[in-house]
């Protein structure tokens, strides 16, 4: 007869070898089948791991060089900001998509302000931010109003970029993590552009009228009209005082500053055509009006003006590079003068219009006043 086994002695089931031991104080659950890394992992700077779609993320701030995160912590406490409300808080271009955007817009930015005063500055705080070759970041200033991010670590992959439209703004970075330093000088590095919107080109001016013709009480053809002179191209946008503050830099990455380039002028109208001469007797006609006059063409905008530069490099590791490219704002051209209209048919015939003159160009704009504070070397 067989015997029934009592609940208390039953026999354990065999152990699951694939099934990682749960840690005391640690409640049970479903265990996510991402590999998680150990807690001594040394993670490749250069090659950060793709976002998890379910439990913890990567966190920038445990992986980044000790010094750096102190730094970043110290600024987020200078301003009344909790660096443990933001530990969570990252962008991965693999996760949000090539083109993100920061901005004073609630309805475009992909990430809230950490402070706001009396929309006269805002500041954005972040634990990581990832771009990935050919993805970019975009902080918007649509009303050249202030903006201030704060990163533990910005990780800038092959040709991606991190751009800074216009406004007074201010970068602090705990870690900055460009390209890797053997990478071919071929190879488009790690790129931070500060610039602003370049002015619009003008509009071209119209074209002169047809002249009358001529009748049998005025056989002579009428003049044409001259043409309108183009407009002028705007200025470019000015680019703010801005301030870039990296701790550590990491691997090849570069700082452009391009402020907007002035508008090209428009170009001016054509003159408009004389008219035919009126018959007045066999193989006699009336005189052929003269074309008008061609517009002048408008003049070409002045390059945005550049405020000032304040760049502060504490560290940079060994191999490293961090270059510095400034150029002015390019003025625009100036319009093209329109040309003369033809002379009406007549005996004899009018003459051709005087072209219009070619517009001024523009000024370039005032430079940057770069000011190092340090350059971390």
């Amino acid at each position: 007869m067989p015997t029934k086994t009592l609940p208390d002695k039953a026999e354990a089931p065999a152990a699951v070898p694939d099934r990682p031991a749960v840690k005391a104080g640690v409640k049970a659950g479903v265990i996510s089948s991402w590999p998680r890394p150990a807690g001594n992992r040394v993670i490749d700077p250069f090659n950060p791991p793709l976002p998890r779609y379910s439990g913890p993320q990567t966190i920038a701030h445990e992986e980044m060089p000790a010094d750096a995160r102190a730094f970043m912590d110290r600024q987020l406490s200078f301003h009344g900001i909790d660096p443990e409300e933001f530990r969570r808080r990252w962008l991965d271009s693999a996760r949000h998509g090539r083109a993100m955007r920061i901005s004073w817009v609630p309805e475009r930015s992909f990430v809230e302000p950490a402070q706001t005063f009396r929309h006269t500055w805002v500041r954005y705080a972040l634990d990581g931010i990832v771009l990935r070759p050919g993805a970019e970041l975009t902080l918007e200033t649509p009303f050249g109003d202030p903006v201030e991010l704060y990163v533990h670590r910005l990780t800038l992959m092959e040709g991606a970029r991190l751009t800074v439209q216009g406004g007074a703004a201010r970068l602090v970075i705990g870690q900055l993590v460009g390209a890797r330093p053997e990478t071919a000088d071929s190879v488009e590095p790690a790129t931070l552009l500060l610039a602003s919107a370049d002015g619009r080109d003008g509009d071209p001016g119209a074209s002169g009228g047809a002249g009358p013709l001529g009748s049998t009480d005025l056989p002579d053809g009428g003049g044409g009209g001259g043409g309108k002179a183009g407009e002028p191209g705007l200025n470019g946008m000015p680019l703010r005082d801005m301030a870039v503050t990296v701790h550590t830099v990491t691997g090849r990455s570069r700082l452009l500053v391009r402020p907007g380039r002035g508008g090209n002028g428009g170009r001016g109208g054509r003159g408009g055509p004389g008219a035919y001469g009126h018959a007045v007797a066999f193989h006699r006609m009336g005189q052929g009006g003269d074309g008008g006059h061609g517009g002048e063409g408008g003049g070409g905008g002045a390059g945005g003006d550049a405020g000032l530069l304040r760049l502060d490099v504490h560290v940079r590791q060994p191999g490293s590079a961090f270059d510095l490219d400034v150029a002015d704002g390019a003025p625009g051209a100036g319009g093209e003068g329109g040309a003369g209209g033809a002379g009406g048919i007549g005996l004899p015939d009018g003459l051709t219009g005087h072209a219009g003159r070619d517009g001024a160009p523009g000024r370039p704009g005032r430079p940057a006043l770069v000011q190092w504070l340090r350059t971390g070397e």
